[in-house]
């Protein structure tokens, strides 16, 4: 069973949010989430399954969620869901979308369902916790801070889901989700965050509210609540045996659902921003995340997370002014580029331009982590197309502020007279590794370039005849030519040497006052 992409359909105040989910009969299946809104047809449940064409042994029609399954809600004003984002990861589907606590303050908060995906047509399999976001972005996070142990009362920070992308590439799988504060407060300050919850944490939580429910009646070791059911549905929490959740991963008739945890999946921000964050994707480049984000304003602003959780927006890239992105954001099949749609149009925004920067302190200083400057090539370009970028020195990282661009140190000597040639050393620390068909050469000013000796960080080379040397200017005794290390065309570094003409000093001292 393959999963498709999640579809989006907006109207009349709700949000609709589907995800492929196998075949039956032949025809394909679709995993539906409706948004509650009362100028829609009643008795739609918010949790449904389609068939996309008309099955041979079924009358119904395409699309018609009658003969195959739904999430029984007994009053779906009551939770008023809307549903944000429809995902698909290996044989389950996660629905992200808020609703009404109607268990505490009534306020909308942020949850995840999960169900088996195409097997399980009368949802049995049905289990959801709600997500926390709180702190500051980048910090630990504080078990205790916000804690709503009986599912009563608002956990604070950013508990309205505005946009989800799960990244299966990542080790582990991470899911990436928007939210908004519930109560934005005094401006300036944050108003949306981004968060990210892994996959096996939040499949963890899931499975333990289902075993809890299958076996403990929802009780915890401490006899304290922990799962229970929801949406005014005649079921209960059981004692069956434990194995049960093994037995039937994706329930049956005879399990308790749908189950909901008390207990939140916690997390803290990986970057908050004052902006109205209302899209989001990811992806990965030489092994570092990269997270874009859509805002309510037309801006798309690009994320480096950290291994540790913390992100930082490195760069902020204007596509329809005014005019909000929609959470619908699409990488191409390269990676390259992503597809960004606002009201009024489809734009097509490069993930980055590194072949802008046409030297390398532009390249270095530009900081954007999809990009570095490739040494032997002299160009800035991605890692990847960097031919010897696995070498030592060869491609220096944008993002990294310890890179600098290979320099001349010392030169030595650092003047010489043009009547004798001599061998010029220059110390260049850095320098990227050769192999032995490799070399490297000297040019100096506009002389053609001669062989260079390399010892570790340092290149030899014989200075030119003096009758190869540019004259000296009227009244000066010296002359400076510029000396480049090169690496076939390319320059990689170079330096001013001075060359004195002995003869003109001594007339020029002569003919001093």
């Amino acid at each position: 069973r393959g999963w498709g992409r999640g579809a989006r359909r907006r109207g009349r105040g709700q949000e609709d949010e589907g995800i492929l989910a196998g075949e039956e009969d032949g025809s394909l299946l679709l995993l539906v989430g409706r948004g509650y809104t009362a100028k829609g047809p009643g008795g739609i449940p918010p949790l449904t399954t389609r068939r996309l064409a008309p099955s041979p042994s079924l009358p119904a029609p395409a699309f018609s969620h009658e003969d195959l399954g739904k999430l029984v809600v007994g009053s779906p004003s009551e939770y008023s869901p809307r549903f944000v984002a429809a995902l698909g990861h290996a044989g389950h589907a996660y629905f992200v979308f808020t609703r009404r606590n109607v268990r505490g303050a009534r306020e909308q908060r942020s949850y995840v369902a999960r169900v088996c995906g195409g097997g399980d047509p009368g949802f049995y399999s049905y289990v959801e916790l709600p997500l926390s976001c709180e702190g500051a972005a980048g910090a630990e996070e504080d078990p205790t801070a916000g804690k709503d142990r009986d599912g009563g009362g608002d956990i604070g920070g950013f508990s309205l889901a505005r946009a989800a992308s799960l990244d299966t590439r990542l080790d582990p799988p991470t899911l990436f989700v928007v939210l908004a504060n519930a109560s934005p407060p005094p401006s300036p300050a944050p108003t949306s965050a981004l968060c990210a919850y892994p996959l096996p944490d939040l499949d963890a939580a899931l499975n333990r509210a289902q075993l809890l429910c299958y076996s403990q009646e929802g009780r915890g070791p401490e006899g304290e609540e922990e799962a229970y059911i929801e949406y005014e549905v005649s079921s209960q929490c059981l004692r069956l045996p434990q194995e049960s959740l093994k037995e039937y991963p994706c329930g049956g008739e005879h399990t308790p659902s749908p189950i909901a945890s008390v207990r939140p999946l916690r997390a803290t921000p990986v970057v908050t921003m004052e902006a109205q964050l209302s899209a989001v994707v990811t992806t990965t480049e030489a092994g570092h995340t990269i997270a874009l984000l859509g805002d309510s304003q037309g801006q798309l602003h690009k994320v480096l997370v950290g291994s540790g959780g913390e992100g930082e927006v490195y760069d902020s890239v204007p596509v329809d002014s005014g005019s909000a992105v929609s959470a619908d954001l699409l990488l191409d099949r390269e990676r390259e580029s992503v597809y960004v749609m606002t009201n009024t149009k489809v734009s097509k925004v490069p993930v980055s331009l590194c072949s802008q920067h046409t030297d390398c302190p532009s390249c270095l200083s530009a900081r954007d982590p999809y990009c570095g400057w490739c040494v032997l090539e002299g160009r800035c370009s991605r890692k990847l197309d960097c031919s010897l970028h696995q070498r030592p020195n060869h491609w220096q990282w944008s993002y990294d502020r310890g890179n600098q661009c290979i320099a001349v140190e010392t030169i030595t000597p650092a003047n010489q007279s043009r009547e004798e040639p001599t061998q010029v050393s220059l110390s260049v620390p850095g320098l990227p590794s050769l192999s032995e068909a490799e070399s490297l050469s000297c040019a100096f000013g506009t002389l053609p370039a001669e062989p260079a000796i390399v010892t570790g960080n340092t290149v030899s080379c014989q200075s030119p005849a003096p009758e190869h040397l540019p004259p000296s200017e009227p009244g000066k005794d010296h002359v400076s030519v510029i000396v480049r290390v090169l690496f076939r065309e390319v320059t990689l570094a170079s330096s001013p040497l001075t060359f004195y003409d002995c003869g003109a000093t001594a007339q020029l001292n002569s003919t001093s006052p």
